[in-house]
């Protein structure tokens, strides 16, 4: 994830971003809820420390974590603005926002987390490698070698495509281990650069190496090159640019999963696999490390293990499954109903998916865009001093903070309350934060991990 402050120009540089009926316009950002029409009412309490200069929100691999916090503690009711007395109970779309209760719903997440049983016992005794084994194993090698000499036997079949070319005519069907062994070549020619693939079996001096020969000759490794195939393409429904992959990746998503438990703590966020060549669905976001791409939503576990994903193919195909919501629903719907908790970042969270989320016994932890729907208007527009926070929760047990550091931070959680902890900043002072950005920051670098 992105930092704070660049989430927002990350997602206007994305060239095919998915608009969300989440969002609307936005209000004038110098408005003041201190204005007599204020419907709202608001708890504010001024922290310990107001020079504090660490970023509430932080993201990215740069980005510095919270420290080892204290234990929770009620927020006290310490309004400065008289106008925001006596407004509790007001609606904002058709929802009740009120002063926090301080008593979010409590979910018991049981699951046993970390490799699978069966797995965990094989790799006592066997290399750390054999996890890569696990998720890559040999019924995908398999499968990819029967998906290779479907199409080669389709194009020998093409009498045009044969015609006048000899090399078709010395094709012979692959196995699994020979499909191992042209993956081994790509994985060696990714490390060792050459200026063509006829130079890693180049007899001249300045390039010659034993190791591509020793594999396989330069016109089998061509010819397997030419028939690499992870589908049948007469099986080619209509506006799916992934059909050619999809079911590859079905079948590695597939290890992922039960291989591994994710933890109780998971975040979605996107990813960019770096490529810079010709195709329609490459995305271009300024802030990733890697700014030309395809863009992937990831589900991603503690400590990076990626649990689920998607490859996004592009605005004008399947838009309704694109979506913010529709996205982080399909991602953890294996895992929904545990009890588990998902951080995301202002693309993906809010109210609705709040409330979706918590009807499956799953808590959110989000930061907020000022115009996502549904917000209370009073808590977004409010001015706050640094160190101020505010926060109203709503009937569904869904509470949203603001508060400002050096600038207003906006979050949303079903798990916390208005309630602060001590953390230590940059400066090795200890200052207060509200809990609900401490568990943000705690949760959020788990794609960031797995990049």
């Amino acid at each position: 994830m992105q930092n704070l402050s660049d989430e927002a120009s990350a997602l206007e540089d994305d060239d095919d971003s998915i608009p969300d009926s989440n969002y609307e316009p936005i209000d004038d950002e110098s408005s003041d809820s201190s204005d007599t029409n204020s419907t709202a009412s608001l708890m504010l309490a001024q922290t310990a420390d107001t020079n504090d200069d660490e970023l509430s929100v932080t993201s990215g691999t740069n980005s510095p974590s919270p420290g080892s916090s204290a234990a929770s503690a009620p927020m006290p009711n310490t309004d400065t603005d008289d106008n925001l007395a006596g407004n509790a109970g007001a609606a904002s779309d058709n929802m009740i926002w009120s002063i926090p209760t301080g008593r979010p719903v409590l979910l018991n997440f049981t699951k046993q987390t970390g490799t699978e049983p069966h797995l965990a016992e094989l790799l006592r005794e066997e290399p750390l490698e054999m996890f890569y084994f696990s998720l890559i194993n040999d019924s995908i090698f398999q499968y990819i070698a029967d998906q290779t000499n479907l199409y080669a036997t389709q194009v020998i079949t093409d009498e045009a495509d044969v015609k006048g070319t000899y090399r078709l005519h010395n094709w012979f069907p692959t196995d699994k281990n020979e499909i191992k062994k042209v993956f081994g070549l790509l994985s060696y020619m990714g490390i060792v650069k050459m200026p063509n693939i006829q130079a890693y079996w180049s007899r001249e001096a300045m390039y010659k190496n034993s190791m591509a020969s020793k594999v396989m000759t330069r016109n089998r490794f061509e010819l397997l090159l030419r028939m690499l195939h992870f589908a049948d393409n007469q099986d080619n429904p209509d506006n799916d640019r992934l059909h050619k992959i999809q079911p590859l990746i079905d079948k590695i998503v597939h290890n992922f999963k039960t291989s591994y438990e994710p933890s109780e703590t998971c975040c979605i966020d996107e990813s960019l696999i770096p490529f810079r060549g010709r195709l329609i669905m490459r995305q271009y976001i300024r802030n990733k490390r890697h700014k030309y791409g395809i863009k992937v939503f990831k589900l991603c576990s503690k400590g990076g293990y990626t649990y689920n994903f998607k490859i996004y193919a592009g605005k004008n195909l399947d838009q309704g499954h694109t979506t913010p919501t529709s996205v982080v629903i399909s991602l953890f719907e294996p895992i929904l109903d545990s009890g588990r908790t998902l951080v995301t970042d202002n693309w993906y969270t809010s109210v609705d998916l709040a409330k979706r989320l918590m009807d499956r016994q799953t808590y959110l932890i989000g930061t907020l865009r000022k115009n996502t729907r549904g917000l209370p208007k009073d808590l977004v527009n409010k001015k706050l001093k640094c160190g101020e926070i505010a926060a109203l929760e709503n009937q569904d047990g869904v509470t949203v903070i603001s508060w400002n550091d050096k600038r207003n931070v906006l979050v949303l959680s079903t798990k916390h309350s208005n309630t602060t902890v001590d953390t230590t900043n940059r400066r090795q002072k200890t200052v207060k934060k509200p809990e609900a950005i401490v568990a943000y920051n705690a949760g959020k670098s788990s794609v960031d991990i797995s990049d």
